[in-house]
């Protein structure tokens, strides 16, 4: 059985200045200098990022109890340092008034690089659980507890310090006058800032000037959670399409119509997919089983080396 296009996102730029960015915006959490809110660690005059103190964790975890608001803001940061002469694991565990235990809080796992480094955690991206098996998003404006784990025995000391929020200021410089961005996914799944929603409710008219055409039909609206705003959410159409009114003049057009993977890795499969510009065909493509079949099953007598590149080796070619 074919199943429908995947359609993920679609851009049209057409050539103007580009706008002035945000200003940044930075909330600091804490820097240690004057009070310590983490129960665990200690307060030490070492590797700190700014002024003259930091959190060291010899083992275990240290956590910060107590509710916050992180609204607003896109990620978590924090300057750390590690003397481990290899990547040192750790977990940052988030907890908000819904957490009950460990499926229902968030365990974000990363590593730490030698010396020092930065530590950055996408808020708009964290999803209670695992990754692998994701529940609901983390309720940014009641956050209640924040850990940072190490394990009962790790290959060295963790140093912490400057632990803040910041808004994401250079998404802004890459939008300009004239550019149309459009995000299709279900009406609940996230939204790239900067890009506008077509969900399966967003009917073209005139007065709008984008969105389904009359007698489109869609197969799924599926937010696969991963791996990003823009890209773990799509529109699956079986029938009709998407259209965008835009001023005459000389555009450049990105459209993804490729299936991101994500999830059960869902494999596109289409009899026949078109777009046009000014009523004329520009891309077209046409799907049999035979296609179908060379496409999915390419890799069916490819061994994998240990130095293959397999993003490049398996993924790259779907986003072309």
């Amino acid at each position: 059985m074919l199943r429908p296009v995947h359609v993920c996102c679609v851009l049209l730029c057409m050539a103007r200045l580009a706008l002035g960015a945000t200003p940044e915006s930075v909330k600091l959490l804490t820097d240690f200098e004057t009070s310590n809110p983490f129960e665990g660690g200690k307060i030490v005059q070492e590797h700190a990022a700014e002024g003259g103190r930091a959190l060291r964790i010899d083992k275990d975890y240290a956590g910060w109890a107590g509710p916050q608001d992180w609204t607003g803001y896109d990620y978590l940061k924090a300057d750390v340092f590690t003397d481990a002469r290899v990547p040192l694991p750790v977990t940052i565990e988030i907890r908000d008034r819904q957490t009950t235990g460990y499926s229902t809080r968030v365990n974000y796992q990363t590593i730490i690089p030698p010396g020092k480094s930065t530590i950055v955690v996408p808020l708009d991206q964290l999803y209670m659980g695992d990754k692998s098996r994701p529940g609901r998003r983390l309720m940014l404006d009641a956050i209640t507890k924040f850990y940072f784990a190490i394990g009962e025995k790790p290959l060295a000391p963790l140093f912490i310090d400057n632990i803040r929020l910041e808004r994401d200021v250079e998404f802004s410089k890459a939008f300009f006058e004239g550019l149309r961005a459009f995000d299709l996914g279900p009406d609940t799944g996230p939204v790239m800032p900067g890009f506008t929603r077509i969900d399966p409710a967003t009917s073209y008219f005139k007065e709008r000037g984008y969105g389904l055409l009359p007698g489109t039909r869609i197969w799924r609206a599926v937010d696969a959670l991963q791996p990003d705003p823009l890209y773990q959410d799509f529109l699956c159409i079986e029938r009709g399409g998407i259209a965008v009114d835009v001023p005459n003049g000389k555009y450049h057009v990105f459209i993804n119509l490729d299936g991101p993977s994500g999830y059960w890795g869902d494999y596109q499969t289409y009899l026949h997919r078109l777009v046009m510009a000014q009523g004329k065909v520009v891309i077209e493509d046409t799907m049999n089983f035979d296609t179908f079949r060379q496409n999915y099953f390419r890799f069916w007598n490819t061994e994998d080396l240990p130095t293959d590149n397999t993003f490049e080796k398996y993924q790259a070619s779907r986003f072309h």
